[in-house]
């Protein structure tokens, strides 16, 4: 049901009673940290606190819990049956090809001829659940993407009145480079380099700053999924593309001066 992979042995029987003795079924993890190279099959275990030894019967694959963007406290995962270690609560999964909204009714009724005085709460589809607990997450994530717009808008801006600031200051150096026979594809040259010069700033501050804030948020949530290099590559493009463009403004309108309104300039 919940397309957890069986690797070795055989799942306990629905048969099982408390009396019977104790079984379990193990994860990979558990098997590689204590019988490495080895079948853990027939081996025993025990639980801080209990005397009760349980026989592995089985092992199945490593699970990771759904909409929790948080590490577990263990990577050793065990599973007991219900007879032998009975809960306060228990969370069924039902798989259907039925609509979950018409599951509900008919699943209540079901447990409620088992015992009427046990409750069915947060009844409902698996995926509703996930999205509700990653419903911050969204919110978060949409935040920093408009702050993430807002910051290219910024610095398009910055980087268009630095550059521009630049050249305003070196308008007689331009109408000196103009008289002494610079063309207009020299002028636009040089201030296109200058603005290069800081897009290759910035884009190293701005990956090493990335590679931090990425590192911070593994070591708080290390099951959250960090953009892969795809998303850095296009957003590294975009922040080049606009970099350019904000440079390319400044550098025709040098070009385009006067050599002698440029060597009046103060």
């Amino acid at each position: 049901l919940l397309q957890i992979p069986l690797i070795e042995g055989n799942l306990y029987a629905d048969s099982i009673t408390a009396e019977a003795p104790a079984v379990a079924v193990i994860n990979e993890s558990f098997a590689r940290r204590f019988w490495p190279n080895q079948s853990p099959l027939g081996k025993r275990f025990r639980t801080v606190g209990s005397d009760r030894w349980i026989e592995i019967v089985a092992v199945v694959g490593n699970v990771r819990m759904a909409g929790d963007l948080n590490a577990p406290l263990t990577t050793l995962q065990f599973y007991r049956p219900l007879s032998q270690s009975p809960k306060n609560y228990l969370t069924i999964a039902l798989r259907s090809a039925l609509p979950p909204e018409t599951l509900v009714t008919s699943m209540r009724k079901v447990v409620g001829s088992l015992d009427a005085d046990i409750p069915v709460s947060q009844a409902g589809h698996l995926d509703t659940h996930i999205r509700k607990n990653l419903a911050n997450m969204d919110l978060i994530t949409i935040n920093l993407g408009a702050y993430a717009f807002m910051g290219l808008l910024i610095s398009s801006i910055g980087i268009y009145g630095v550059i521009s600031h630049i050249t305003a200051q070196r308008t007689r150096d331009i109408g000196i480079r103009i008289a002494l026979g610079a063309t207009p594809a020299d002028i636009q040259t040089k201030v296109l380099t200058d603005g290069l010069r800081l897009l290759i700033a910035g884009l190293i501050l701005g990956v090493l700053g990335a590679y931090g804030v990425n590192h911070l948020l593994s070591l708080g949530m290390s099951e959250f999924g960090l953009p892969g290099l795809l998303p850095q590559t296009i957003s590294v493009i975009a922040l080049a593309l606009v970099t350019m463009l904000a440079t390319y403004i400044p550098a025709r309108r040098a070009a385009a001066l006067d050599p002698v309104e440029a060597l009046r300039a103060d």
